[in-house]
């Protein structure tokens, strides 16, 4: 099967029956692309890398980044000096120590000139930048947010990865319906002080039988309503900043950021389910390709009944007990009267 737009093509490896959406979409989206915008991932400070195939690797989100036409490169900014000029996204995953501050610099400067920067922060000890995304309207809370609500239990899971059900108004997550999870997040949110000309907005959220664990150290992890953040909690936010030009003959330009308290969730072990699909549509809104977003497969809405702990607890006494000793008595019923 072969795609054609223009001077452009897109052949599909496989034969017609074995094509599919996916398939079809992606192949769609490459022949539509009249460049191949590049996504730089940064090194230098424990990020994950798109050349780890394990679990904690990206080697997943890189092919999902390549199978939508980006070309995906790694970057120093400490041997680099910069983000580099070809750069349409930038994409910081987890960094296990603080970047210097030089480094920062050139992230702002790269977003002062129309970039799009992705940042996955992780709960303590890692770094959360508290002072560069502060200058960018976005607060980082160090703790890490449980879920209780027993929905975790359906992904073989406990409190430490909440799940997502339902989305803000957003390009990035507009009709978008899948089930995301979060392994080991931190709570991020807007700034309560707003910057002018920032524009900070929640994307998703956590459950609100959830809060944010603020005693890292603690043998057992129980809500304080004097210390802990009580839920839902904000787990992700996207950025907007118009970019005045520097002369009336350059044209106006837009910073766009994302912010996520995990970067666990884009890893291999966790791509899966809904995971992905969110990952491209971050990329996609900060390469400012809002359209591919709507050319993406959607994913099915996630229909499974989600039960509260005592739910839980009713059905198992339901399953294990009372239908079973309803059987034993009427069995036992049966026995007598045919004995008599």
């Amino acid at each position: 099967m072969v795609l054609v737009a223009g001077d452009r093509r897109e052949k599909i490896e496989k034969r017609s029956e074995e094509v599919r959406e996916e398939d079809l979409t992606n192949a769609i989206i490459k022949v539509l692309r009249t460049e191949m915008k590049k996504v730089y991932l940064v090194e230098g400070h424990g990020e994950k890398s798109p050349e780890d195939t394990e679990r904690k690797g990206c080697s997943e989100a890189k092919k999902g980044l390549e199978s939508q036409g980006f070309r995906v490169e790694t970057t120093n900014l400490a041997s680099q000096a910069k983000v580099p000029d070809d750069a349409k996204v930038a994409v910081m995953a987890g960094p296990t120590t603080a970047p210097f501050e030089q480094e920062m610099q050139f992230v702002n400067g790269f977003l002062n000139r129309g970039g799009g920067f992705l940042l996955m922060v992780d709960p303590a000890p890692a770094p959360g930048l508290e002072g560069f995304l502060k200058s960018w309207g976005v607060q980082v809370d160090n703790d890490v947010v449980l879920d209780v609500s027993g929905a975790g239990r359906l992904m073989g899971a406990g409190p430490q990865i909440p799940l997502v059900l339902r989305y803000e108004s957003h390009k990035i997550t507009d009709r978008f319906k899948a089930m995301t999870f979060f392994p080991l997040a931190r709570s991020v949110g807007p700034s309560k002080e707003t910057v002018s000309g920032i524009t900070v907005e929640s994307l998703f959220k956590s459950n609100a039988n959830s809060w944010g664990e603020t005693d890292l150290r603690g043998a057992e992890a129980s809500f304080d309503e004097k210390k802990d953040l009580k839920g839902p909690l904000s787990l992700a936010v996207a950025v907007t900043k118009e970019v005045k030009p520097a002369t009336e003959k350059e044209p106006a330009v837009k910073a766009r950021m994302v912010v996520v308290g995990d970067s666990d969730f884009a890893a291999n072990g966790y791509l899966q389910q809904g995971n992905g699909n969110l990952f491209l549509n971050m990329v996609s809104w900060l390469a400012q390709e809002e359209d591919l977003i709507s050319i993406r497969p959607k994913s099915p809405e996630d229909r499974r009944v989600l039960l509260s702990q005592s739910q839980q607890r009713m059905l198992l006494y339901l399953t294990v007990i009372v239908l079973p000793g309803s059987v034993l008595i009427a069995g036992i019923t049966v026995w007598t009267r045919r004995r008599r």
